[in-house]
């Protein structure tokens, strides 16, 4: 559900869930057992206050758990306009050696998120809250990704999400579910607590 930013007031909220439907790995000959799928969606946004996702994560290997303001830095070598994060615990992916469109593929080393969740601030004193109901295991992934194809000319940045399957095996179901929640900002810990309720709903597969 496309939501305009432009055109929705602020005192508008609104909650949706959502699954993807099941991912089915079916050919006609087996895919390598070290090959991994990335399934991207892309949240192209208008106007915003502030481009960065916001998670909970680490800066570093073993670092205390806080608030980051992840804003897709230049200095990797395949960086193009933005680039994506993934969760404390996963590692990055692989890439074949004919493999010469990485966008999507590459991962900032640090920071990390913790917590299978991230927020935006829209225009209009909005707030974007993207969830999930895993994070990484041995057999998926979802990672955030951050893009700025039309930043600084305008603050419309992409906040987009990647479900990843690890090790694709034939005549095996994958899938994820989600969360997105648009209501008016009041704080990073009020964000927390609406993934939390959800959580509580559910169940968070990963580590």
């Amino acid at each position: 559900m496309p939501i305009r930013t432009s055109v929705v007031g602020a005192s508008t909220s609104d909650t949706k869930s959502f699954s993807t439907p099941t991912i089915s790995a079916r050919r006609d000959q087996p895919p390598r057992s070290d090959r991994y799928a990335i399934f991207f969606f892309a949240n192209y946004m208008n106007d915003v206050e502030e481009v960065s996702l916001n998670f909970p994560g680490v800066e570093y290997a073993g670092g205390e758990e806080k608030w980051i303001a992840a804003e897709a830095p230049k200095g990797h070598p395949d960086w193009n306009s933005g680039g994506t994060y993934r969760h404390a615990n996963a590692t990055a992916l692989e890439y074949d050696k004919d493999m010469q469109f990485r966008l999507n593929s590459w991962s900032y080393d640090y920071s990390r998120f913790t917590k299978p969740f991230y927020y935006g601030r829209a225009e209009r004193g909005m707030v974007f809250i993207l969830m999930f109901n895993k994070t990484f295991s041995q057999n998926d992934q979802i990672r955030f990704s951050l893009f700025k194809f039309k930043v600084p000319r305008h603050p419309r940045p992409a906040w987009d999400f990647q479900y990843v399957i690890n090790k694709v095996e034939e005549d095996r179901e994958y899938g994820f579910k989600g969360r997105l929640v648009w209501k008016r900002f009041v704080s990073a810990q009020d964000c927390l607590k609406e993934h939390e309720k959800w959580q509580s709903e559910s169940t968070v597969e990963g580590n």
